[in-house]
């Protein structure tokens, strides 16, 4: 219902339609008033058409001739009678015309709500299914950010234990390299000993043809020191042997842990390589440790001594 349409208003403008030589209707009046809605307007000119008798009969009052002959006024009140009946069957001809009007309005505004209260639900229906697959995304976005993270953390874990491992090689070869120059030193000590030893040996048989029974009892102790001077660098040998072994078999252990880690940094890539999010400079990081790591093996592999 508009604001300001009052029923004096529609009364009004019915009076203005109807002077202005049309029938009084509900289109006529709200083209009149500018505004209004057409159920308040026709509900006022329900309301003007049912006070329309009232007025024709004090108008038929204030048209009658006292001072006229009979027959005069006779014909006057037959005229103004069939001018009643003429305007009551306007008027109710043009209240039938509204209310079939007033019913085809109705039934098109009834339809446009069922419209366009069928065209929000479909809308609602549409909002609610774009917020839940917005949540979705929302979620699983989380979770491959989450995983994400989880995977970088897991791959720097992975760098700092490869770069343990490869100190602990560099160590263990830096090692097993003093144990073979020890070991090559002492072999060498030996031998210059075994030739001064024998060079002695010779002196002493030279001087036994003079001195037999004194150069026997001397070869006889520096026989017996010699041999156990062998005993001794046999027994150093076999120490050193035993150390340089143990060496070996740490650096087996760890090129084996250096490999179980290189794997587990394959198993990795190959997971952040199906997300192809992580930037391309962590997979060249990733293949220079692996050749580093296999630099180191190759390394460690052509200084590891032969088996006797």
């Amino acid at each position: 219902m508009a604001k300001g349409v009052t029923e004096n208003d529609v009364h009004a403008a019915a009076y203005a339609v109807l002077a202005s030589g049309e029938r009084p209707t509900v289109e006529r009046i709200r083209g009149h008033l500018g505004t209004g809605s057409p159920n308040t307007v026709t509900r006022w000119l329900e309301t003007w058409w049912r006070a329309a008798g009232a007025r024709l009969a004090s108008q038929e009052s204030r048209l009658a001739l006292p001072e006229a002959p009979n027959e005069v006024a006779a014909v006057a009140s037959k005229l103004w009678e069939l001018a009643l009946q003429h305007a009551r069957a306007e008027a109710e001809a043009g209240l039938a015309d509204e209310h079939a009007v007033l019913a085809e309005a109705r039934e098109a505004l009834a339809k446009r709500e069922f419209a366009a209260d069928a065209q929000l639900q479909a809308a609602e229906d549409q909002a609610n299914e774009a917020r839940a697959a917005l949540q979705v995304s929302e979620t699983r976005l989380g979770d491959l950010q989450r995983l994400l993270e989880t995977q970088a953390a897991q791959l720097q874990q992975l760098q700092r234990e490869l770069r343990n491992a490869e100190i602990g090689q560099a160590e263990l070869a830096a090692e097993l390299t003093q144990m073979r120059a020890r070991s090559e030193a002492t072999a060498l000590a030996a031998a210059v000993e075994r030739d001064t030893l024998l060079q002695q040996l010779r002196g002493t048989e030279e001087r036994a043809a003079t001195e037999i029974d004194r150069a026997r009892q001397d070869a006889n102790r520096l026989q017996a020191e010699a041999k156990i001077q062998a005993r001794q660098q046999n027994q150093e040998r076999a120490i050193e042997r035993q150390t340089r072994e143990a060496l070996q078999r740490q650096l087996q252990e760890s090129l084996r842990e250096g490999d179980m880690q290189r794997a587990r940094a394959d198993t990795l890539e190959q997971q952040l390589a199906r997300l192809a999010d992580l930037p391309a400079n962590v997979e060249a990081a990733l293949r220079r440790n692996h050749s580093a790591v296999k630099a180191t093996r190759s390394a460690a592999a052509s200084k590891r001594p032969k088996q006797r």
